[in-house]
């Protein structure tokens, strides 16, 4: 049980004799009809991350595509300079050249503007250099279990994914390049002080003054070390948003329970097309690398 009694796996209402239903049942056991489409995966798409949940699924992939940009530019690219990072200590410096930060989807604004509208989507998973990745990863293992007792897993699948779309669409704008997942974190900051406005409590008082402490000292940390606050702001914004229109409430409709359970299969499903419309595009079109022997 979590600080306020876990939200995940919470027993249903069973829509034909109207019994409780455990949890991990998919059949009433009262009346034995088969609820397995509405009150399962898809009311519930975090379910499909098992015990790890989605917070440590997304913080291992993170990890794994930054180890993957490490081997491709050291196999493909090797002795090629390192891309020039946005941010100006040296240990932030990427790990890997402009070659594989292209190709492992980070955001460039002129590719996007060309059609690739996948780079709104991919550069969550792409850090700059091991520093940049653990700072994320610390802060995704802090506030995601959180955000998983307050809204709960599937709703934390979509304050997270389109919190980042809505950090890059914020560079976009502005025609900035880069990539990481911190847009998505600022998001879930966002949704701490939507579900402190929601929420009108003692409690909701403190998560929403603890977030705008987190909010401003990640900016101000971001400033010093000359971060993207373009994608921060964007991200926080974007997760305010979804979570003040979400809200922490569980639905007391199933048609409710529904809709925020297909929300979060769309966020899946972009993130899933994004990446194997990256795939399909090696290497990026559009892009004169040279001669071939040097690709």
């Amino acid at each position: 049980m979590g600080l306020l009694g876990s939200r995940i796996g919470r027993p249903r209402l069973c829509r034909a004799c109207g019994n409780l239903i455990g949890a991990d049942n998919d059949d009433c056991s009262f009346c034995g009809v088969k609820d397995r489409f509405t009150s399962g995966l898809l009311r519930e798409p975090g379910r499909i991350f098992g015990k790890f949940g989605p917070t440590r699924v997304m913080a291992g992939l993170i990890a794994a595509w930054f180890a993957l940009a490490v081997v491709v530019d050291r196999v493909f690219w090797p002795g090629e300079e390192s891309i020039q990072s946005q941010f100006a200590l040296p240990i932030f410096h990427a790990f890997y050249g402009i070659r594989t930060f292209v190709r492992l989807g980070g955001l460039v604004s002129w590719l996007v503007h060309e059609g690739q509208f996948w780079r709104l989507v991919t550069p969550m998973f792409l850090h700059i250099g091991p520093v940049h990745l653990l700072m994320n990863g610390y802060a995704l293992f802090q506030l995601g279990p959180f955000l998983e007792e307050l809204y709960g897993r599937s709703k934390l699948i979509s304050i997270f994914v389109l919190s980042a779309i809505g950090s890059f669409v914020a560079m976009l704008l502005f025609g900035y390049s880069g990539a990481g997942a911190s847009g998505g974190l600022f998001g879930l900051i966002g949704a701490l002080i939507a579900f402190g406005i929601r929420t009108r409590t003692r409690f909701g008082e403190a998560v929403r003054g603890q977030a705008i402490h987190w909010a401003i000292y990640g900016l101000i940390m971001s400033l010093a070390l000359q971060g993207s606050n373009t994608a921060h702001i964007g991200g926080l914004v974007a997760g305010f948003l979804v979570a003040l229109a979400l809200g922490p409430e569980e639905p007391h409709r199933e048609r409710d329970r529904l809709i925020q359970g297909v929300i979060a299969w769309v966020c899946i499903g972009i993130t899933v097309l994004s990446l194997l419309l990256m795939a399909l595009d090696l290497p990026p079109s559009g892009i004169d690398w040279g001669p071939a022997e040097d690709r």
